[in-house]
């Protein structure tokens, strides 16, 4: 099986435009029509994902929070990376 896994901000959804272009969204229907599994990925939640998954016909995993967060059905987590509680109090510190 091929894969395709694309960002969204900025790339599928380009700064200051909410949606994607009309040629994005062909190509990726090209894709899936030859058998390509496209995913979506982005530093967004996999809720707002789903959002365009819906919008494009697809559906799978939803890559968010920039990757530390991959969920393979709506609220069915594969992975989830949280940051270290000391971690998180030498960046609030920090902030």
């Amino acid at each position: 099986m091929k894969v395709i896994a694309l960002d969204l901000d900025g790339t599928l959804v380009k700064t200051g435009v909410l949606e994607i272009a009309p040629s994005d969204r062909e190509a990726i229907g090209d894709a899936v029509r030859a058998g390509t599994r496209v995913i979506l990925a982005s530093a967004r939640t996999p809720a707002q994902i789903r959002q365009f998954q819906a919008e494009l016909g697809l559906d799978g995993p939803a890559i968010g929070n920039n990757g530390s967060l991959v969920e393979l059905a709506e609220g069915v987590e594969l992975l989830h990376r949280r940051i270290e509680a000391e971690c998180a109090r030498r960046i609030v510190s920090a902030l």
